[in-house]
């Protein structure tokens, strides 16, 4: 397919997409006309204008949600919603009034998982014009999927029914696949709950000379990456006094990458005054709580698979954004410390905590 485009969107006809980017091109596309496989609970962390969607294709078979499939339903009405049993396609298109748009192509579904992060996925997204061969070729097998949809479940009743039968079966595929988990109720996510922490694999970090005097013995030996992993960032005086209160306190700490966060379990047991510096900002030296890992006295297993799909889930989840932005006066507002309890009592209620 050769794909051309006009010279303000030059440059940009075809990208090749991964991992959760997927999930930030698909929410500004404002898609118009959807056809995926499976969907998700998770599709209201990517659609932001449901009311633009003017047709959608589904597969209306486990893994599909039949509460999401109701959820849209509710906002565009059956008539736009069309079920088809043996679709596997996943195609998210923008159509204008004059039939150019955008699209996104490739392997993601309509939920968290496809989009946030939680499978590795990879799509190609690209402009088209009603011009193009491309483009004429793409309306085409969208609206060939949606009347051959149209023949399998042609009334509203048709699919109700079907929605009905899908309720019992994705109830059974849920049991089957993630077995509900009860809480272990041995941290208190109420008022100790753990906090969160990220840092970014990749950067470019070095140790300021001034701050190897303040660094402790238990850094000797540590490679630099090895030792911003058993940190926490300290950036401002408020972040110290704060800190200077929570020793002994849990802390999961995670790199924030696309493929998402791969979270570890480690305790503060101690405040260092000085410690790192980015090299592109040799004057922004940073504080550090280190952490001590102690995996026999752990209230529960970082590694444990569950915790981990839940813990990506949630942290993909638009919630939280917050707590993973580095927009922010200091890193341990009262806010942050807030929603970093909300997403610690989510996780409890998924049973992992």
């Amino acid at each position: 397919m050769v794909i051309e485009v006009s010279e303000r969107n030059r440059g940009r006809a075809m990208r090749y997409l991964y991992g959760h980017s997927i999930g930030n091109d698909i929410s500004s596309l404002d898609p118009t006309h959807i056809k995926v496989a499976y969907l998700g609970s998770g599709w209201v962390n990517f659609i932001r204008n449901p009311m633009a969607i003017q047709k959608i294709i589904v597969q209306p078979n486990p893994p599909t949600d039949p509460k999401a499939l109701c959820q849209i339903a509710n906002i565009i009405g059956w008539d736009r919603i069309r079920l088809m049993n043996n679709i596997h396609a996943k195609v998210y298109i923008h159509l204008n009034a004059d039939n150019s748009g955008e699209a996104v192509v490739g392997s993601p579904n309509l939920s968290q998982n496809g989009l946030g992060g939680g499978l590795y996925e990879a799509a190609i997204a690209f402009d088209f014009s009603s011009s193009e061969e491309g483009g004429v070729e793409l309306m085409q097998g969208f609206n060939d999927a949606w009347e051959m949809a149209g023949s399998e479940y042609p009334t509203q009743q048709d699919k109700l029914a079907k929605i009905a039968s899908l309720q019992e079966d994705f109830e059974s595929w849920k049991e089957h696949n993630h077995p509900t988990h009860q809480a272990r109720g041995n941290l208190d996510c109420e008022n100790n709950f753990p906090l969160l922490c990220w840092y970014s694999p990749g950067r470019d970090w070095k140790v300021a000379e001034e701050a190897k005097l303040h660094l402790p013995t238990e850094l000797e030996g540590f490679s630099l990456e090895e030792a911003i992993e058993h940190s926490i960032d300290i950036e401002s005086e408020a972040d110290r006094i704060f800190f200077s209160n929570q020793i002994g306190r849990w802390v999961i700490i995670f790199r924030k990458h696309r493929g998402g966060p791969n979270p570890q379990l480690g305790r503060i047991y101690g405040v260092i005054e000085k410690a790192f510096y980015y090299t592109d900002d040799p004057k922004s030296v940073l504080g550090s709580a280190l952490i001590e890992y102690d995996d026999e006295a752990a209230p529960f297993d970082a590694e444990e698979k569950i915790f981990r799909n839940e813990f990506k889930r949630l942290a993909f989840d638009r919630r939280y954004s917050d707590i993973f932005s580095e927009n922010y006066e200091f890193y341990w507002s009262d806010e942050r410390i807030q929603l970093m309890k909300s997403f610690c009592l989510e996780l409890r209620q998924c049973g992992v905590l």
